[in-house]
């Protein structure tokens, strides 16, 4: 499972930042300003921190003849850190179509 969130946080970490692009040639074209693009950006740095625990996760091997608690508790971490990114990802697109109609 970790690999998969590894390989999802780092392209969802692109689609932030492109989105962030798309806001910012959005916001100059109609001179008006959002907080969503802060918002993803701080969004994106959660998805790398994700991505660099997975990795962690990944490349960590138990040592022989012991528990191996650490590396549970680890991908507990990972976990629950992707599904709050991806939350957030979603509570973001709604502030961004809230802000986009209005």
């Amino acid at each position: 499972m970790t690999q998969h969130i590894f390989l999802a946080s780092a392209t969802l970490c692109g689609v932030c930042l492109t989105v962030i692009g798309l806001l910012q040639i959005h916001s100059a074209m109609q001179d008006t300003g959002t907080l969503a693009d802060d918002l993803l950006a701080g969004n994106s740095l959660l998805y790398v921190l994700v991505c660099l625990l997975a990795y962690a996760q990944l490349r960590r091997v138990p040592p022989p003849n012991t528990a191996s608690r650490k590396c549970a508790t680890l991908a507990r971490v990972v976990d629950a850190g992707f599904l709050l990114a991806v939350v957030l990802t979603a509570g973001i697109g709604a502030f961004i179509v809230w802000a986009v109609l209005r």
